[in-house]
Parts: C-alpha cells; sequence; structure tokens
C-alpha cells in the first residue's frame, strides 16, 4: 500500500523547521521572529502529523520583543536530545544600535530540559540563558 502525504505537512506559521527523534517521537521547533509566544515546539509520531505542545519562550517579562523590527526576533532554532536532554538552541536578532557599519546585534539562547515543553527564561544584564521547566524529582 502506498503512503500518501500532502505538502505542507503543518500548515500555518511554522519556518524554519528542526526536528530530533527521540524513540518512537519526532519534535519540531520553528522560527518565530518578532512573535509571541516564540519558539513552536509540536509533537508527532510520523513525521506527518504534528501536533503543537508549546512554545520555548511564552512571557513577555521575560524577553521582551515589543519593538523588534519585522525579520527580526527569534530565528531559526534548533532541537537536539543527548544524555537524556532537550536542547533548542536559536538566535536572538536585535535591533542596531546604530554604532555598528551593519547595525545589528545578536544573542545566543541555549534551553535544556528533560521534557520539551513549558520552559522558563532567564536574562542576567545583556545576556539571556534559558532553563526548559523540569517536574521535581524526576
Amino acid at each position: 500500500m502506498e503512503r500518501v502525504y500532502h505538502n505542507p505537512v503543518q500548515s500555518g506559521f511554522f519556518p524554519d523547521p528542526s526536528v530530533v527523534r527521540v524513540g518512537e517521537n519526532y519534535y519540531m521547533v520553528n522560527s518565530t521572529f518578532q512573535y509571541f509566544p516564540a519558539i513552536a515546539i509540536s509533537h508527532s509520531k510520523d513525521m506527518v502529523h504534528w501536533e503543537l505542545i508549546g512554545h520555548a519562550i511564552t512571557d513577555t517579562d521575560d524577553l521582551d520583543l515589543q519593538d523588534i523590527k519585522d525579520s527580526h526576533g527569534i530565528w531559526a532554532p534548533d532541537i537536539s536530545y543527548c544524555n537524556g536532554r532537550f536542547i533548542i538552541m536559536a538566535t536572538l536578532r536585535l535591533n542596531g544600535d546604530g554604532k555598528r557599519d551593519n547595525n545589528v546585534l545578536r544573542r545566543q539562547l541555549v534551553m535544556s530540559s528533560e521534557k520539551p515543553e513549558d520552559p522558563h527564561i532567564l536574562k542576567r544584564g545583556e545576556y539571556y540563558y534559558a532553563i526548559l521547566a523540569e517536574e521535581v524529582g524526576s
């Protein structure tokens, strides 16, 4: 029997996909640029039928992108899995300060957890550190 599916397998706003397989499950993250919630996280059992299960950044108080220009913000996140932990990395492109030739500022975000949903992000000074929440005692 031939298996047929139609593209896109996930309709809507899901650019720059990155997918990782963990056992029988697939997890995908996508760019969200200047929109909240940020970094969409989806789940699938077959790479065809996807369900949105959360976002890596959900609180604008933690990461304010309100004045970010179009096509800036969260770019091309990557998801991987190693030693029982999910790792999401992404580039945060901020508006330029006018003091550099290319007028671009970038920061790297790194998130890590034993499960891919329910994130929290921390900011220290000008640098962002993100940690995905974990169950106590897990």
